[in-house]
């Protein structure tokens, strides 16, 4: 295994034990963008900085988290590992299982290594640059292959927050054509679900994403024969903009066969916000 991933996975490992053992802390506050911040996030994120740093402490690697103010010191770096510590705050805070923790690794814009770890269902996405992706689950490892689903055949996978009911959900599956639609939380479980053949194709709308949501299940899912652009259907590059972190051009994810017509429904149908 590529020791930059095998690092970062027995340090999700660890936050992994550390989040469920805080599981029913539901203290939470709202930050200045408006999303939750818990306790536990600061705890996770405090944690896997000082992990990281502890292993990689030489100059050329920085770490970025979404809980960490202070992100001036990572232009120019030659690696830099993005860490969000819980990605699906309000799942985690209502008991829900669909929250992750993803530790990602950028080396010169593009990401390099990825772990996404669902510690409620025991899982671990992984994937380092040529090396396949690849999903432990209760102790057995096997490799992930995307389906190779056509747009009729295919299952979307959306944020749980995109519709108010299930009248809702059936119109939009025909307005785009497809199959199905399952609704879940988190950016990683989405994109692990993906990865898995479990779903097909997502796409994150929200402005507010962070970088931080983006890099880990992006080498995943490129490892796993997926691909992951933004609303363009550009490729999305990393620790390139000084004064934000934030993707406002949102994220479309699939198996790759569906691509090109997921985009085309999304810049159709769907409008950034």
């Amino acid at each position: 295994m590529q020791p930059h991933l095998d690092v970062a996975l027995e340090i999700a490992r660890s936050a992994s034990e550390i989040a469920l053992s805080r599981l029913g802390d539901a203290r939470s506050s709202t930050k200045g963008d408006g999303t939750i911040v818990m306790p536990t996030d600061v705890e996770i994120s405090n944690y896997i900085v000082g992990e990281l740093e502890r292993a990689f402490p030489r100059p050329e690697h920085v770490v970025v988290s979404e809980e960490r103010a202070d992100q001036s010191r990572r232009m120019g770096k030659e690696f830099a590992w993005y860490v969000d510590p819980i990605d699906g705050t309000k799942a985690f805070a209502e008991g829900r299982d669909e929250w992750s923790i993803m530790i990602g690794l950028v080396y010169w814009h593009q990401p390099f290594a990825g772990v996404v770890a669902v510690p409620r269902k025991k899982k671990f996405y992984y994937a380092a640059l040529n090396e396949k992706a690849w999903l432990e689950e209760d102790g057995k490892t096997r490799k992930l292959d995307v389906s190779g689903n056509k747009l009729e055949e295919a299952t979307l996978v959306l944020s749980r927050k995109d519709f108010t009911n299930q009248e809702e959900v059936e119109a939009f599956r025909r307005q785009f054509g497809v199959k199905d639609i399952v609704q879940s939380d988190s950016f990683g479980v989405k994109v692990g679900l993906i990865a898995e053949r479990r779903a097909d194709g997502y796409f994150n709308s929200s402005t507010k994403a962070g970088e931080w949501d983006v890099v880990a299940p992006e080498i995943i899912l490129h490892e796993a024969g997926g691909r992951l652009t933004d609303f363009q259907g550009n490729e999305i590059y990393f620790n390139r903009n000084p004064a934000s972190l934030r993707l406002t051009n949102g994220a479309v994810c699939s198996n790759d066969v569906i691509h090109e017509a997921l985009v085309k429904r999304v810049q159709q149908y769907v409008q950034l916000k």
